[in-house]
């Protein structure tokens, strides 16, 4: 129902906060914030411990994306 979605909601965007504050940064909305990636990427960097470079390659047939873990 509802009630239960909007308190996994709160829940989830309080735990990311905890560990986000480690990096100074900070969920608002969790359906919008997370469309770039980059508040995605300062998470898992968090948690991981490691540097993460993402890139991001396009042609015309096809789309590539690669993420490398730094030490």
């Amino acid at each position: 129902d509802i009630h239960s979605k909007d308190i996994q909601k709160k829940s989830y965007t309080r735990w990311c906060n905890f560990h986000l504050k480690k990096g100074q940064k900070e969920l608002k909305d969790i359906l919008n914030d997370w469309k770039d990636g980059t508040l995605l990427n300062h998470l898992l960097q968090i948690l991981s411990h490691k540097k993460i470079v993402f890139f991001c390659f396009f042609s015309f047939f096809s789309f590539f994306f690669f993420i490398l873990f730094f030490r």
